[in-house]
C-alpha cells in the first residue's frame, strides 16, 4: 500500500482502468464460457429430446399395431372361425371376421397384414395380405407352425419387394368358453407392420450430418436406421448401451467421440431408440458464436482502452495543472488565478481555489472552536444536572432515615440507636466519597446497612430477601441507585401494611450486555390512578431541560430514573408496575460495565 501510495494520480488511474478492464476481460470470459457450455449442452439436449420423439413415436405405433392384434384376438366370430369344424359354418364365420377385421383395420393405418392360423395348421389372411411375405417369413419363423415362435414382436425381417424392413406382433387365440385357468388355445394371430415411419422418424430426427439414430429389437438386432454406413459402428455403440447405466454418455468410437443416447420402449416390445452423434458436428454449429464472441470481445477493448486514455487525460491533466499552481505557493496564488479549458466540475474549482484559500483557514479554526465550546458547554450541563441529582436526594434519604432512628427514640429501644447511628454513619460516608461508579458489591453494602436500620426500626414485622447473580458483582453501575428503591418500598409499600410484609431485591444480567434490579414488596400498592400517573411522569421527566426542579413527590424513584437516563440514554431507567393491596415491582436496567472507572456506556462484553 505504501508503493502504491507514492505512485502519480494518474499511475493510480490507469491501474484502476487496467484492472477494471481485466475484470471486464474476466466477466466476458466467464459468460462466453457459460453461453458456449449452455448451448453445448442445449444441443445435447435436442439429441436427447430426438430420442423421446422417436421412442414416443414407436410406442404410438407398436402399442397401436399390438392394440389391433389384441382385438383381433379377442373377436367373437374369430373365436367361433377357428373353433368351427363345419366348412359352410366356418366359411360364414369367416365372412363375419373378415368384415369386422376390415372395420379394425381401417382405424390403424400401420398393420399391413393380418394373419389367423388354427391348430390344424390353415392359414386366413386378411386385409391385403401378402402370400409373398407370408412365405418369406414361413422360411425364417416356421410360421405356419404356431408352437413354433413364441407370442410377442418378431422382427425385423426383410420382403424381396421391399428394402423396408417388417415387424410382426403374435397373439394367441384362446377358447372363449373354457375358463381362463385352462388357457385353451384355438390358434394365432399375427399383425404385420411396416418400418417405414419408423425409419422417416429415425431421418427427420437427425441434427446434423452424421447423427446415427437406430431402432434395436429386443435381441439388439437394428430394425432401422437413417444411416446404412454408420453400420461398422453397431457393435460398439451397442456394448457401451450395455456397459453403462446411464441414458446419456459420451464414448470414443475409432478415433472420435460421440454422444450417446438411448431410450427403451415401454411395454412388451423390448426395442430400444439410439443416437450417436458426433461431438465434432455439435461443436461446428457453435463455430459461428465463436467468431461473433471474438469479434465483439476485439470491439469491446478497443472502445474501451480509447476512452480510458481519454478519461483519465481529462482527470489528471486538470488536476496536475491546480497542483502546479498551489505548490508556486500563497505569494503567487493572491496575485494570480489557475486557469482551466475543461468546462466541468475542475474548472469550477479553478474559478473558486483563490477565494477558498483567503478564507478556508479561518473558517475552520472558527468553525473548530464553535464546535469545542459547544461540546464543553453540553459536558458542563450533564455534569451540573448530575450533581444537582444527587444533592436533591442525599437529604430526602437522610430525612427518612434520622425519622427511622426517632421512632426508635419513641419505641424506647435505646440499646439499639448506636447500631442504626453507625449504620447510617457508613451510609452517608458512602454517598459523599468515593466514585460517582461503584462496584455492585459496594452498592448492596449500602442496601445492607439501610436495611439493618429498618430491621431495628420494625423488628420482625418485615421480612428482606436479597438474590443476587456472581456475575455481576463485580460489574460496576452509578452509586446510590439501589437505596432509594428499598427505601420507596419500606415507607410507602410496607409500613402502611397491615401484618408482615415481604421486601425482595434481585439482580440479573440480561443477555450479557445489560444489567438489571428488581425491587418488589407485597404491600399495599397503588391504584390504577396513580399508577398510570406515574408511569406518565417517568416517561416524560428525561425529555424536560430541568426536571427535577419541578418534583414535589416520590423524589428518590424520579432521581434514579433520570440519572439513568442522563448516563445512558433511552430506553435505559425506571419502570414501576403495582397492584392495589398486592404490592409493587420497581425495575431499573442499565448497560453493565465489568471493570471500575470504565465509561458507564460501556457494555459487559468488554470483560473479554
Amino acid at each position: 500500500m505504501k508503493l502504491f501510495s507514492q505512485k502519480s494520480l494518474r499511475w493510480r488511474i490507469s491501474l484502476i482502468f487496467i484492472l477494471t478492464g481485466f475484470l471486464l476481460l474476466a466477466l466476458f470470459i466467464a459468460f462466453y464460457t457459460v453461453t458456449f457450455f449452455t448451448m453445448a449442452r442445449k444441443e445435447a439436449k435436442y439429441a436427447f429430446n430426438m430420442v423421446i420423439q422417436i421412442t414416443d413415436k414407436a410406442e404410438g405405433i407398436t402399442n397401436s399395431v399390438d392394440l389391433l392384434a389384441s382385438a383381433v384376438s379377442g373377436s367373437t366370430s374369430v373365436n367361433s372361425m377357428l373353433r368351427e369344424r363345419d366348412s359352410t359354418k366356418k366359411w360364414n364365420y369367416r365372412q363375419i371376421s373378415s368384415l369386422q377385421i376390415s372395420d379394425l383395420a381401417k382405424s390403424n393405418s400401420h398393420a399391413t397384414s393380418i394373419v389367423l392360423l388354427d391348430n390344424a395348421g390353415s392359414v386366413y389372411g386378411f386385409n391385403g395380405f401378402n402370400y409373398t411375405l407370408a412365405n418369406e417369413l414361413n422360411s425364417s419363423y416356421n410360421l405356419f407352425s404356431p408352437d413354433s415362435f413364441p407370442a410377442g414382436f418378431l422382427g425385423p425381417f426383410y420382403s424381396q419387394e421391399s428394402d423396408i424392413p417388417y415387424y410382426a406382433t403374435v397373439h394367441r387365440i384362446y377358447d372363449n368358453r373354457t375358463p381362463p385357468s385352462e388357457d385353451t388355445v384355438l390358434g394365432t394371430c399375427l399383425v404385420l407392420g411396416s418400418c417405414d415411419q419408423l425409419l422417416a422418424a429415425c431421418v427427420n430426427a437427425a441434427v446434423t450430418e452424421r447423427s446415427l439414430y437406430m431402432i434395436l429389437d429386443s435381441n439388439d438386432e437394428v430394425i432401422v436406421r437413417n444411416l446404412e454406413y454408420a453400420s461398422s459402428l453397431d457393435a460398439s455403440i451397442i456394448q457401451s448401451i450395455h456397459d453403462r447405466e446411464e441414458q446419456t454418455f459420451s464414448v470414443g468410437i475409432e478415433g472420435e467421440t460421440y454422444l450417446i443416447n438411448w431410450q427403451a420402449l415401454e411395454g412388451n416390445t423390448g426395442w430400444k431408440v439410439v443416437s450417436a452423434v458426433p461431438y465434432r458436428e455439435i461443436m461446428s454449429d457453435l463455430t459461428i458464436f465463436h467468431l461473433l464472441a471474438f469479434l465483439f470481445l476485439l470491439v469491446l477493448l478497443c472502445i474501451y482502452f480509447f476512452l480510458a486514455q481519454h478519461i483519465i487525460g481529462s482527470i489528471t491533466s486538470p488536476l496536475e495543472t491546480i497542483i502546479q499552481f498551489i505548490q508556486k505557493g500563497p505569494q503567487y496564488s493572491l496575485q494570480h488565478r489557475v486557469r482551466i479549458k475543461e468546462q466541468n466540475e475542475l474548472s469550477i474549482l479553478a474559478d473558486q481555489i483563490n477565494f477558498m484559500l483567503d478564507q478556508i483557514r479561518d473558517l475552520t479554526t472558527a468553525d473548530l472552536k464553535n464546535q469545542a465550546k459547544l461540546y464543553e458547554i453540553e459536558i458542563a450541563n450533564s455534569q451540573a444536572r448530575l450533581m444537582s441529582l444527587q444533592s436533591q436526594m442525599n437529604p430526602h434519604f437522610l430525612y427518612n432515615t434520622l425519622d427511622a432512628i426517632q421512632g426508635l427514640v419513641y419505641m424506647e429501644r435505646t440499646q439499639d440507636i448506636p447500631k442504626a447511628i453507625s449504620a447510617l454513619s457508613s451510609i452517608f460516608r458512602y454517598s459523599i466519597k468515593g466514585d460517582d461508579i461503584v462496584e455492585v458489591q459496594k452498592e448492596l453494602a449500602c442496601v445492607d446497612k439501610y436495611l439493618q436500620i429498618m430491621k431495628l426500626r420494625f423488628e420482625d414485622r418485615f421480612t428482606f430477601r436479597v438474590e443476587m447473580d456472581e456475575e455481576i458483582l463485580s460489574c460496576c453501575m452509578p452509586r446510590f441507585l439501589l437505596q432509594p428503591l428499598v427505601e420507596n418500598a419500606v415507607f410507602h409499600g410496607l409500613e402502611p401494611k397491615q401484618g408482615p410484609g415481604l421486601l425482595e431485591l434481585k439482580g440479573t444480567l440480561l443477555d450479557g450486555n445489560n444489567i438489571q434490579f428488581t425491587c418488589s414488596d407485597n404491600g399495599i400498592g397503588m391504584n390504577s390512578e396513580k399508577l398510570i400517573t406515574l408511569q406518565k411522569q417517568l416517561e416524560t421527566i428525561g425529555k424536560q431541560e430541568h426536571p427535577a426542579i419541578k418534583i414535589k413527590q416520590n423524589v428518590g424513584l424520579y432521581n434514579v430514573h433520570l440519572r439513568l437516563r442522563i448516563l445512558y440514554g433511552s430506553p435505559y431507567g425506571l419502570s414501576i408496575d403495582s397492584s392495589l393491596q398486592k404490592g409493587t415491582v420497581a425495575r431499573i436496567v442499565f448497560p453493565a460495565a465489568q471493570i471500575k472507572g470504565l465509561d458507564p456506556h460501556q457494555r459487559f462484553e468488554q470483560k473479554n
